[in-house]
């Protein structure tokens, strides 16, 4: 249901006396200062100033800012609900540039120039994205190649064409065309296109229900669906929402079938229920709520992040492989209550495994390990873990620690490997 939001102006007759009073004042102070001005000085003086910063704003609150100005807002709207989500990250992070170009102390090691840089990189793409599919809100001051070419600067316009549409593959999650885009980023809609450019980073349910959204994060639901139909079978099978994420992330949807899905922007979780998210709607801008929990609809999402550190995002690194993390959690939660595993034992060996592998993109693969953390439970981070590691080790990459990848690590099945196993 909507959220209500008190919009009263509480403000008492005795403060506005007192600002009429300060505003006599005011104007004969100013009245002095214009004295003597010639017509453009006075209106160089009269005119808006641009707002001067101290410190730069996180990509969080500047999507505050921008959702709460948003909010009830009357727009032309799209029946594509994902470019909605394009069009409200695309808002948020041109409010962010300006913020950030706005910011007066100097910027000494130069990662603020970066950030802006990434930030334009970032608008090139969802401008780009509006003009091909003829979305409101589209920039209509620039071309579509121009748009492409803002995205990939160091580019020729052709191969920036090319990889914007492959981003837009992403963000759009057509059938068709899920088997040709990153495993990692399937089904993730706006927020895995904004992944592929090192600038969000993927959350998926259980992640979303301990609480790590962050405000302006594209969120991607998708529904149970009783007559999926999956590639190469001739009869639909009942799916929940989080089965129909599973197959979008597998490969293993037909491209004739419709996923039935929905594209929403959060705002924030509910101060009384950390299970309810707030969420900007497509059409009207109106924030309503949502229990996130259960797997009838299933929710990942990707969190705005533009100060670099996404590019060590497990699903980033490992974009060219098939780590399926999702999929990877649930097997390692079921292997680890099956074989007694202990998280702890599982996760130093990894790390111990990755740093002896010797790859040429080490460096790469342990900030990635180091972004994460050492996890201590058989969750999201274990699986990402399990990724990085199967990578380093050059064998097949999905996220499932089976009895291969236990036997690659330890030389044994995950029935016996003791040295993995609880005291």
């Amino acid at each position: 249901m909507p959220v209500v939001f008190d919009r009263e102006n509480h403000a008492s007759s005795s403060t506005h006396a007192g600002e009429s009073e300060r505003s006599g004042s005011s104007r004969d102070a100013l009245h002095g200062e214009l004295a003597g001005l010639s017509y453009a000085e006075g209106a160089a003086r009269l005119s808006p100033q641009p707002i001067q910063m101290s410190q730069s704003p996180t990509v969080s609150e500047t999507a505050t800012t921008k959702l709460t100005e948003l909010e009830g807002s009357e727009h032309e709207t799209t029946d594509l609900c994902y470019m909605e989500n394009s069009t409200k990250a695309l808002l948020i992070l041109k409010a962010h540039k300006t913020a950030l170009q706005a910011v007066e102390t100097p910027d000494t090691d130069g990662s603020r120039t970066e950030e802006i840089a990434r930030v334009s990189r970032m608008v090139g793409y969802l401008e780009y994205s509006l003009k091909i599919t003829g979305a409101e809100g589209r920039n209509k001051s620039i071309t579509q190649a121009e748009a492409a070419q803002a995205a990939f600067p160091d580019l020729d316009a052709k191969a920036a064409l090319v990889e914007a549409r492959k981003l837009y593959h992403i963000a759009s999650t057509q059938p068709g065309k899920i088997r040709r885009t990153p495993t990692p980023l399937r089904g993730i809609g706006v927020g895995g296109a904004l992944a592929a450019m090192g600038g969000a980073e993927v959350l998926y349910q259980d992640e979303i229900l301990a609480g790590k959204l962050t405000p302006g994060a594209p969120l991607q639901m998708w529904w149970a669906e009783s007559e999926m139909y999956l590639r190469g079978k001739d009869e639909p099978v009942s799916m929940t929402g989080k089965e129909v994420y599973q197959a979008i992330s597998a490969g293993k949807v037909d491209p004739a079938n419709g996923i039935m899905g929905h594209s929403i922007t959060f705002v924030k979780y509910d101060e009384a229920d950390p299970n309810v998210i707030h969420y900007m709607e497509q059409y009207d801008n109106s924030v309503e709520t949502a229990d996130v929990r259960g797997d009838d609809t299933y929710y990942l999402g990707a969190n705005l992040s533009t100060s670099g550190e996404a590019s060590n995002a497990a699903e980033y690194v490992l974009m060219s492989t098939g780590f399926k993390a999702d999929i990877g959690k649930d097997y390692i939660v079921k292997q680890a209550a099956r074989h007694d595993l202990d998280a702890g034992k599982l996760a130093a060996s990894l790390i111990a495994g990755i740093n002896g592998s010797g790859h040429e993109n080490l460096a790469a693969i342990q900030a990635s390990v180091a972004h994460h953390g050492t996890p201590s439970a058989f969750d999201h981070n274990m699986t990402r873990l399990i990724g990085l590691w199967q990578h380093a080790v050059g064998i097949t990459v999905d996220g499932v620690f089976g009895n291969g990848s236990c036997n690659t690590l330890t030389g044994t099945s995950l029935s016996e490997a003791t040295s993995l196993k609880l005291a």
